[in-house]
């Protein structure tokens, strides 16, 4: 685990039970900002990269996850991406990243399928969409796993690659439980504005919206995201911690922001994680919830991310309410946020639980 990630060893709250970590593991929990590409553990890379003859990659499996900077990521996560040649790899792969999410007590998570960069491969979609379908019902029928996707394009490639992105969202949406549309990559490549026709059009067909903005960039990034795109989720968007208007006009609208502090850090966005924004965020009643983004090529997972935050000074009942936030800020039917909602409140009420409110 790279250092910069570890969590503190004292210091935690007293109000935090003696088995908090344990009980963190066993309360349900939803994952909301979570890229399928960057979740392949470097065991699973090696055995793909051999699966597929590419000897030298699975021998440099571990520096394939080593960069210094956003840029090195993004290169990390092409050449990582090259590897998924098959609908079979992508199956593979989500059954790895469900083994992970139960065994951390995720009950529901949204995955972000990086459908743009499976275009620039040159892959055939509706096969690798069938795979994926074909292994997720079998999960929810193994594991009882709720999953959903978000249909993600990537800002660099440009507006007609994205529109395709999008054409994809709203036919397999259809034959599966396509949720949202998003961009994610170089936020400094393309001005968020070129894209707005594609988010009106997904609004008018009932899709849900979110955007990576505020990752690498300052403000501004964000504010032209909200006004210009009018998402209901920002991935990330850390930079509004630096504008006290924004973070007011975020937490007036409800637009979520989704936190991904190892991410932050790995890229080097964030210096440290005693200077992460996150507390002042949360500080400011800017709506929050916490996730892993690439778990794989962060070397985090959900739980860790938890329990970084004791550190920066969070209590024991911020940690639950982020649990809850987890699932009000999903893009669930109401009816169904609720029936999640209230299962978490009753897994706090169950023998053992400390008793908190949320």
């Amino acid at each position: 685990m790279n250092a910069s990630l570890t969590e503190p060893a004292s210091g935690y709250p007293p109000d935090f039970p003696p088995d908090w970590r344990e009980q963190l593991k066993r309360l349900p929990k939803a994952e909301l900002h979570l890229h399928l590409e960057g979740s392949i553990a470097q065991e699973d890379l090696r055995a793909l990269a051999l699966r597929h003859g590419d000897a030298a990659t699975a021998r440099r499996a571990q520096s394939c996850y080593t960069y210094q900077d956003f840029s090195g990521f993004l290169q990390a996560f092409k050449t990582v991406s090259r590897l998924l040649a098959t609908p079979e790899d992508y199956a593979f792969i989500l059954r790895r990243l469900a083994e992970s999410l139960r065994a951390q007590g995720v009950v529901y998570a949204e995955l972000i399928l990086s459908v743009g960069v499976a275009h620039w491969k040159g892959m055939d979609w509706p096969t690798i969409w069938q795979a994926l379908e074909n292994e997720r019902r079998r999960i929810t029928g193994e594991y009882g796993l709720r999953l959903a996707w978000i249909f993600d394009a990537v800002r660099q490639f440009g507006f007609e690659p994205a529109g395709r992105v999008l054409a994809e969202a709203l036919t397999c949406r259809q034959h599966g439980p396509v949720v949202a549309f998003g961009i994610g990559g170089d936020e400094a490549a393309i001005e968020a504005r070129v894209f707005a026709p594609l988010y009106n059009e997904a609004a008018k067909a009932g899709l849900h919206r979110t955007i990576h903005a505020g990752e690498s960039r300052g403000p501004e990034s964000v504010w032209e995201a909200i006004q210009e795109l009018k998402p209901e989720r920002i991935g990330h968007g850390i930079g509004s911690v630096q504008d006290d208007a924004l973070m007011d006009k975020l937490a007036h609208q409800n637009i979520w922001l989704e936190v991904c502090p190892s991410s932050n850090l790995r890229t080097g966005v964030v210096p440290s994680l005693a200077g992460h924004p996150i507390r002042r965020l949360w500080e400011k009643r800017v709506p929050l919830t916490l996730a892993s983004d690439d778990p794989a090529m962060f070397e985090t997972t959900l739980l860790h991310e938890l329990a970084l935050l004791p550190g920066l000074g969070f209590s024991w009942n911020d940690l639950l309410r982020l649990l809850d936030n987890s699932f009000a800020a999903s893009f669930l039917p109401e009816v169904e946020k609720e029936r999640f909602r209230l299962r978490l409140a009753q897994a706090l009420k169950s023998p053992g639980a400390a008793v908190k409110t949320l």
